[in-house]
């Protein structure tokens, strides 16, 4: 906390410390010593100091690198916590590689791809059971992404439009665009077994009603479902 609020305050220590500076010299060269002047003056570099100042604070918070992936807390099985930290790295390369782009289709593409995929490792940090439905979403699907985000972000760059370039960059929009619809199709799947929990939880239930007389086959599930 003590080292933040001396960044903070830097540049006004130093605005102070210069005004009086300034002010000294304008009073030396004033014939008659007009205070108030020599202060006026003194706020035209003064200003100057203080902006340079404010500026390089700026380009120092620019250039800051992002904070590193932290750990996600232990799942109980070592090899999915190195799978889940893995792929929030991966991710982290894929926003980095994605912050270099200016298409707005491509960012926005880029963008579901990294919230669904987060939604994928959530929820295999909660079923490590899973592991081996996502082994090549991990191995080969993130990495592929980001190798193809990378290489827009470089072609983009080029500002040229040539036919190669505009060729390839179109190809890796469109294929974007499928590993989206893969990507949802890969959370889908996890949560097929939660279905089938579910299904055979409602099963049960609605028996025991029917067995309690609380319920007749009218408003069972079944008939709901044919709709009858």
């Amino acid at each position: 906390m003590t080292t933040t609020k001396r960044h903070v305050v830097a540049p006004f220590y130093t605005f102070a410390a210069s005004q009086l500076f300034f002010a000294l010299i304008g009073m030396s060269f004033s014939d008659g010593f007009d205070v108030f002047a020599s202060i006026f003056l003194g706020l035209i570099p003064t200003g100057i100091v203080a902006i340079v100042c404010l500026a390089v604070r700026a380009a120092a918070r620019k250039n800051q690198p992002a904070p590193p992936v932290q750990p996600t807390p232990a799942s109980g099985n070592s090899e999915v916590d190195a799978v889940v930290f893995e792929g929030r790295q991966m991710l982290h390369q894929l926003e980095s590689a994605k912050s270099k782009i200016k298409n707005e289709a491509v960012i926005y593409k880029t963008n579901e791809i990294v919230d669904i995929s987060h939604k994928v490792l959530n929820q295999l940090h909660k079923k490590p059971e899973l592991h081996s439905s996502v082994k090549r979403f991990s191995s080969y699907y993130l990495p592929t992404t980001i190798k193809l985000v990378t290489n827009y972000g470089n072609m983009e760059s080029q500002g040229i439009q040539g036919g190669n370039i505009s060729n390839t960059m179109q190809k890796i929009e469109n294929t974007l665009e499928t590993l989206k619809t893969a990507y949802k199709s890969q959370l889908d799947s996890l949560f097929s077994h939660v279905a089938l929990d579910l299904e055979t939880d409602i099963k049960v239930l609605e028996n025991i009603l029917k067995t309690e007389g609380l319920i007749d086959n009218e408003n069972s599930l079944e008939s709901f479902e044919k709709g009858e």
